[in-house]
Formats: C-alpha cells, structure tokens, sequence
C-alpha cells in the first residue's frame, strides 16, 4: 500500500516534461522545463492517486531525499517566474519613464504634451497588474524558498541540494533572483524602474557560495533560528 506523498515537484512520469506537480493526491496539468512552467494533461493513463516514485511506505529515507529534490527544482522554476515577471514590468515601466520623459519636454505644442501624458497613463495602467503580478511571483518564490529551507538544519547543505537539483545554470539565475526577494519593490512605475539598477549592483557585488560573506542563494524566514 502506498502513503500520500508530499505535495511538490517530481520528474514527470509520462517522461515528456521534465517536471510534474504532484499535490498530495494526484499528478496534476502543471508541468516544467528548463525552468518555465506549463500546463500539459497526462499523455498515459494512471491509477488515481499513483503518487512518485519511491513513495512506497518504509521508505521514508528516499522519500526525504526525493522530496529536498523536488523542492529545490520548485524553487528554481519559482525563481524563474519571477525575472520573467521582473522583466516584463520593467518593459513597460521603461515605457512609462520615456512617455514621461516626452511629455515634460518644453518647448513642444500643448497637443504633443496631452498626447504623451495619454500614454504615459495608459502605460502605468498596464504595469499596474504586472506588478501584482511580480509581487505574487516574488511571494510564491519566498515559501517555496523557506519550505525547502527548513528541510535543513545547515545553509551549505541546503544550497548543495539546490545546486545538485537544478544545475549550474539555474543555480546561478536563482542567485540573481534572491536579490529580488530580498528587497520590497515600490508599487509605481518609475519607482519599480529605480529600484532596478540597486538590485543589479547587488547581484554583481554579492559574494558567491563558498566566497566569505556569501548570504545562500535560498530565501528564507529570518525568524527561523533552527537554520544554521
């Protein structure tokens, strides 16, 4: 008999995707690769309720280590949610600012001036619901951040797992994206674009794992005083 997994990221059973979610009780539509996340039904049919595998009873060693993994790859693809949505609310803000930019230019006819001033509204309408969506985005990659965190009573440990799961590649896009998590974003346009460089300059300066002074690339409660 089986036990009920815990909810996460596994590879993907059908073998098509790289990643499947699994909630607790079933394979779901979510799937990943390479860090993008997709929805895609079951290719094969499966027993309701099949969970991952090694998730038979008494196996509760591979199971931990099955679960760390499939946390460390939600997390990542987390983190990847996150410069997209970063990215796209900085095309428009970047929008906003040269509207604004245009608009406040003198002398210029008072036709041009309502014109650019149209758009520049219309332009901070649309970053509107991009930032809430970063703002979910950045939310969504702090817990899965700490879920993955408290797994472990060492940082070095938690970042060894991350690395081992999601490859060199992602591991170094996620320690772009911690700088995201660790800073609040304004809510305006312009400001979210000002916060942009200062984020930038801590992802070129941070210290790397194993450099002194390195932070983890993992986002986590600060109040959890188990880690180490």
């Amino acid at each position: 008999m089986e036990s009920s997994p815990t909810d996460g990221w596994y590879p993907d059973p059908d073998g098509v995707h790289q990643l499947r979610y699994h909630d607790g009780n079933d394979w779901t539509a979510h799937v990943a690769d390479n860090g993008t996340m997709t929805q895609a039904p079951r290719s094969t049919a499966q027993p309701g309720g099949a969970g991952p595998p090694h998730s038979a009873a008494g196996q509760s060693d591979d199971t931990g280590t099955e679960v760390r993994a499939g946390l460390a790859r939600q997390y990542g693809v987390a983190c990847a949610a996150v410069l997209h949505a970063a990215q796209a609310a900085l095309e428009v803000a970047n929008d906003v600012n040269g509207a604004w930019n245009m608009a406040n230019q003198r002398p210029q006819h008072e036709l041009s001036i309502q014109s650019f001033t149209n758009f520049a509204r219309a332009k901070e309408g649309e970053f509107a619901p991009l930032y809430r969506a970063f703002q979910q985005a950045v939310a969504s990659a702090r817990e899965a951040g700490s879920r993955l965190s408290a797994q472990f009573a060492k940082s070095d440990d938690a970042e060894i797992c991350l690395l081992v799961n999601v490859g060199v590649d992602d591991y170094s896009m996620v320690g772009a994206v911690i700088e995201y998590l660790r800073v609040n974003f304004p809510a305006t346009a312009l400001d979210f674009r000002e916060m942009i460089p200062k984020v930038n300059q801590a992802i070129q300066t941070s210290p790397g794992f194993g450099e002194p002074g390195f932070a983890g690339n993992i986002y986590f409660d600060a109040s959890d005083t188990n880690r180490l």
